[in-house]
């Protein structure tokens, strides 16, 4: 049987050492969108002192994320295919961290909502971003565990941006939570660029 390029190139890399180094690397992005997807619903009241809005209003500041996840979500699965997941995902994490910055900075309503927006534009790439590199780095026969492993490391970031968010926001106040969030963001993305290979 003659080999392939891609099969000679690709298979002692499955399930390596290195794969399970990318998927972390993937799993905690995932992590942290979950945390910053969350995060509105525990400072209500902060958000709705800080820019004298009502619940209407901050109900669009939260879906101000979401517009931007869903619009997004055909575009970065091909780009993913296209370009690759460590150059778009490397950005996009950075994405999630500006967002998040500018958020955390703003003074009015409208750059809240502008954050929120970047947020779920590098957030649209999360699960897609890990879903193709299970695909690539681990054999098929383990893919639908790993997606399995994924979503729980996501859910427990939807759980982390609940209780524990609301008592780190009550110690350090929610400025200071999402500026923390954008300086995670930052160093996530540098790891995911030196070590995730497509």
């Amino acid at each position: 049987m003659v080999k392939t390029p891609n099969s000679t190139k690709c298979a002692p890399h499955k399930g390596s050492f290195q794969a399970w180094i990318i998927w972390v690397l993937s799993a905690l992005f995932l992590f942290y969108k979950y945390v910053i997807e969350v995060s509105p619903s525990v400072m209500t009241q902060p958000l709705m002192a800080t820019y004298s809005i009502d619940g209407a209003a901050l109900g669009s500041l939260a879906a101000a994320y979401f517009y931007a996840y869903l619009a997004l979500q055909i575009p970065a699965g091909l780009l993913i295919d296209r370009v690759g997941p460590r150059l778009m995902t490397t950005v996009a994490i950075l994405l999630c961290a500006l967002g998040s910055l500018l958020f955390g900075l703003s003074r009015s309503f409208s750059m809240a909502m502008v954050g929120r927006f970047l947020t779920g534009m590098g957030a649209s790439f999360a699960a897609l971003n890990c879903l193709k590199l299970i695909a690539n780095w681990f054999p098929h026969k383990r893919f639908a565990f790993m997606a399995g492993l994924m979503m729980t490391v996501g859910m427990l970031g939807a759980a982390g941006g609940q209780a524990p968010l609301a008592s780190y926001i009550e110690r350090v106040g929610w400025r200071n939570s999402l500026e923390s969030f954008s300086i995670f963001g930052v160093v996530l993305a540098g790891l995911f660029w030196i070590f995730v290979r497509d």
